[in-house]
């Protein structure tokens, strides 16, 4: 199958695993090198046993598609990283049709699914994705290769289009959200949330928690807001959307000069979090497209970087590193202001807090 298949299975099986407690599970995506996230199937298993080691995984999963004119059969491998072995396996095949890949990995997880839990106890429930329409899945999971790709108006459509297709879809309604957050489409994003409240119980953990805090922030219950996006870290301590929602609550809602500086914390940590998965993303675009020359980039003159062409970004990456040996103060502000998308007065001001 094409790499895209592969791929899209990857992410199926990320979102499963999301609505599945009591397992933990880490994405590894953003800890391999370029060329693997360009052509996964150059990762070598002992590397993928090197980013589990590294992300302290008991198990890493990984698998291949082998297709044929009218059907495809997924091979899925469980992998004991202290053993180093192979701990288990799962084959699911069907025919090609639509959303044929999705209801392939879909099965084949479910045969794996029983090996990650202790005997006599019940397998996790994937039907939050599962029971979903194929073709809502399919536009979602075109709306996570464009948001992993910080393609965010492209995603919000696809995921627009998740929501439209099964109203019952509340994880794509909320990552919607997300989208609709970073491009600042304020209307898209409260539709986007309206559409999640009927069904705000089947998201996963940390998106609940985050869901819970957004409709708090809103309500201007600071408290409630702060401990909402605090739950929703817990086990995604560098997770970007969070970190900056935690750190608005913190600045607009709690003004308390202790308040205001663990925002400008927060703040920090999730631009710097945003600024390594768009610089990524960048190189691994200029690379495959131009052999990564740079642009030069006047850094008075750029939008919010999420919104911004790869070779732009790449080009603020350097002078921002060329400026913070230079003037720090003004290279935290503008990191604040292009990668946590925070205006001049408020990332000013949260400066200032920062070294008074």
């Amino acid at each position: 199958a094409d790499a895209g298949a592969g791929l899209d299975a990857a992410v199926l099986i990320i979102t499963a695993l999301e609505h599945a407690p009591p397992l933990k599970w880490d994405d590894g995506w953003r800890w391999m090198l370029p060329e693997h996230r360009s052509d996964p199937a150059l990762l070598s298993p002992d590397s993928a046993r090197d980013i589990a080691t590294e992300l302290r995984a008991r198990y890493f999963v990984d698998g291949e598609f082998h297709s044929r004119a009218d059907s495809a059969t997924l091979f899925l491998r469980l992998h004991d990283v202290a053993g180093d072995s192979v701990y288990a396996r799962a084959v699911a095949a069907g025919p090609l049709g639509e959303a044929a890949y999705s209801s392939i990995t879909l099965a084949a997880l479910t045969e794996l699914l029983p090996s990650l839990i202790d005997p006599g106890r019940p397998p996790p429930d994937v039907s939050a994705v599962a029971d979903r329409n194929p073709p809502a899945i399919t536009a979602f999971l075109q709306g996570e290769r464009a948001y992993r790709s910080a393609r965010y108006p492209e995603a919000q459509s696809y995921y627009s289009s998740a929501v439209e297709r099964d109203s019952l879809f509340a994880f794509a309604a909320l990552k919607g959200a997300l989208a609709a957050g970073w491009t600042h489409d304020t209307l898209a994003a409260e539709a986007f949330l309206g559409a999640v409240a009927p069904r705000a119980e089947a998201l996963p953990r940390r998106y609940a928690s985050f869901y819970e805090g957004i409709r708090a922030y809103e309500s201007g219950m600071s408290d409630s807001a702060n401990a909402a996006f605090e739950t929703s870290l817990e086990d995604s301590p560098r997770w970007p959307e969070a970190l900056t929602a935690l750190g608005e609550t913190h600045y607009h809602l709690i003004p308390t000069g202790e308040a205001e500086a663990r925002a400008g914390e927060v703040f920090q940590a999730a631009a710097e979090a945003m600024r390594r998965i768009l610089v990524e993303n960048a190189r691994r675009k200029t690379r495959k497209r131009h052999g990564g020359e740079h642009h030069r980039v006047e850094l008075d003159h750029v939008d919010l970087a999420c919104e911004m062409p790869s070779e732009d970004i790449l080009a603020l990456d350097e002078a921002l590193a060329k400026l913070a040996a230079t003037d720090p103060v003004t290279a935290k502000l503008v990191h604040l202001r292009f990668f946590a998308g925070l205006g001049n007065e408020d990332a000013s001001r949260i400066l200032e807090i920062g070294r008074a």
